[in-house]
């Protein structure tokens, strides 16, 4: 995912709790290394589609948060994602959990990828939903990273349009160019947190509305 989350070191993650068909590792620039787990999408029934839930995000926590609660698994499995969209979305879901960069304060990093082909081309495939959720250590700096990412975007010729989650304003960046660019995609910060939804477009289906549910669905589940 471009903009707030560009450069992100990542822990070893393959616990045997996550029940996961396959873990892969990969070396970054740096010395850490990416793990991505990686499971087929739950099937729906033929003939059925889930339901849109009514997702609003909860509560800012009042509290400071020093770690994002599970990963993608326990948090935000794509079974959620589905209902918030009211669709399918077919295909492998895969995640990165990223560790504390400290030159930018952040404690955390939560990636989740769905609608994913198998075997090697995911590596290099374009998620049709992509969630970045990260933490850091105060609003503040939480914050400075919103202006960042729009700029990143503008200057591969994304235009940007406001909206609100919930009674959270929030950007939603379209038209750029590039890989990781050329996705619609929604950014806000939430207290210490910041979240970055990029869906495919599909035709006839209201982009923007799904970026909110999602970015909605991120917010309510990953506060600590």
């Amino acid at each position: 995912m471009r903009g707030l989350d560009r450069h992100v070191p990542v822990v070893l993650i393959c616990a045997a709790l996550l029940g996961s068909a396959g873990c892969a590792t990969s070396a970054e620039p740096g010395g850490s290394r990416t793990v991505t787990v990686t499971r087929p999408a739950p099937a729906t029934p033929s003939g059925s589609s889930p339901t849109p839930a009514a997702t609003t995000p909860g509560p800012a926590p009042t509290h400071r948060q020093s770690r994002l609660p599970g990963n993608c698994t326990s948090s935000l499995p794509v079974a959620s994602v589905e209902n918030a969209i009211g669709r399918d979305v077919p295909g492998n879901t895969s995640f990165v959990v990223g560790a504390a960069e400290a030159d930018i304060d952040r404690l955390g990093y939560l990636n989740c990828r769905y609608g994913l082909p198998g075997g090697p081309a995911a590596r290099t495939a374009t998620p049709a939903i992509e969630i970045g959720v990260s933490l850091y250590g105060s609003a503040a700096a939480a914050a400075k990273r919103i202006p960042v990412t729009v700029d990143d975007f503008e200057n591969h010729g994304a235009g940007e349009s406001p909206t609100t989650v919930g009674a959270l304003p929030a950007t939603v960046l379209t038209g750029g160019e590039g890989d990781g660019y050329d996705v619609p995609t929604l950014v806000l910060a939430s207290g210490q947190r910041t979240v970055a939804v990029s869906i495919v477009p599909r035709s006839g289906a209201d982009v923007t509305h799904e970026l909110v549910a999602v970015a909605a669905l991120a917010l309510k589940h990953t506060a600590g």
